[in-house]
Order: structure tokens, then C-alpha cells, then sequence
């Protein structure tokens, strides 16, 4: 049980900053990736002007064919889906670490405070300022860590996530309500 306060008093600090480092690198990193992502859905959406839709009625194949150039057809545009998805998938795992962090603070906390009352009245007042120094700073930098991870998940990776999800939601019922409405034109 020493052991493992010790090691909080010595380390709580440092792997606190060093794994809300690692987390908001690989933010950044998935931010850049979902970015990318949403420009090729988003050059692909603004494409689809000016097409004429096609539906097999064999094999149920939705088509595009573009008045000039290539066309995008409905099956590219899931393609860019499927891969902005599992970019979400890895993006969900790293946000759903951000709460953790608090926990390492409380949990500084407490070996802090133990390592306090483990001295009983044999403490001197460098060992409780010791001691309290663990549990106030790993609280600190748990909570730090976990606001500034936060607002960095919220304001880059989200909203680019949210957006898109937007963008692709839009097309999605355009596309049903054009089936919908006939104005697919069948082979």
C-alpha cells in the first residue's frame, strides 16, 4: 500500500500531463483526420449537381451520371461515410477519456491525504505539507487536464463531426424523398 502511494506522490503529476498530452495530440490528430474527411463528402455532395439518378431495377444499383465530367454515385458518397465513421469510432474512444482525469486527480487526493494520516502524530510539518502538496496538485492538474481536453473535443473534432453529420443527414433525405417522389429514373 506504501508502494503504490509513494509512487502517486512521485508520479501523479507527471502522468496526469503526460497522458492529457498523449490525449490531445491524438485529438488533433483525429480533428485533422475527420477535417479531411468532410472535404471530400463535401466536394462530393457539391458535385452532385446537374446529375441525372438511375436505379437498376435488377439489381437495385442507384446511379449518377453527370452532365460533364465523372460522376459521384450514392455508393462513393457511403464509401466517405463508412471511413468518416470509423474515424468517429476512434475519436469516441479518446473523448470518452477525457472524464477520467478528474478521477486521477481525486484519486492524488486521497494518497495524499493517507499518506498524511498514515504519519499519525509522528508527522512533521514537511511531511504534511508533503501530503497535502500531492493532494491539492493532482487534483489541480486532474482538473485542468480534463476542462482543457473537454473544450478541445467540443469546439474541433465535435463540431466538425456534427457538421458533417448534417451534411450527409441532408443528402440522405433528398435522396429518399427523390426515390420517394419518382424523380429517380429507372434502367
Amino acid at each position: 500500500m506504501e508502494f503504490i502511494l509513494g509512487l502517486i506522490e512521485r508520479f501523479g503529476n507527471v502522468f496526469i500531463v503526460t497522458a492529457a498530452v498523449f490525449i490531445l495530440i491524438r485529438l488533433l490528430m483525429l480533428w485533422v483526420r475527420l477535417s479531411v474527411h468532410k472535404s471530400h463528402i463535401e466536394d462530393a455532395l457539391s458535385s452532385k449537381r446537374n446529375l441525372r439518378t438511375t436505379i437498376n431495377k435488377k439489381t437495385h444499383e442507384i446511379s449518377d451520371e453527370a452532365e460533364e465530367g465523372e460522376a459521384v454515385t450514392p455508393d462513393t458518397i457511403r464509401d466517405y461515410e463508412k471511413s468518416f465513421n470509423q474515424t468517429c469510432s476512434k475519436y469516441e474512444i479518446y473523448s470518452q477519456l477525457i472524464p477520467l482525469f478528474p478521477l486521477f486527480g481525486i484519486l492524488g487526493t486521497v494518497a495524499g491525504l493517507m499518506l498524511v494520516v498514515q504519519q499519525g502524530n509522528e508527522a512533521s510539518i514537511e511531511n504534511l505539507i508533503s501530503g497535502l502538496g500531492t493532494a491539492l496538485s493532482t487534483t489541480f492538474f486532474g482538473l485542468v487536464a480534463a476542462i482543457a481536453l473537454k473544450i478541445v473535443a467540443t469546439c474541433f473534432p465535435a463540431k466538425t463531426i456534427y457538421d458533417t453529420d448534417i451534411m450527409l443527414s441532408d443528402y440522405n433525405k433528398k435522396l429518399d424523398n427523390a426515390i420517394k417522389l419518382n424523380n429517380i429514373s429507372e434502367e
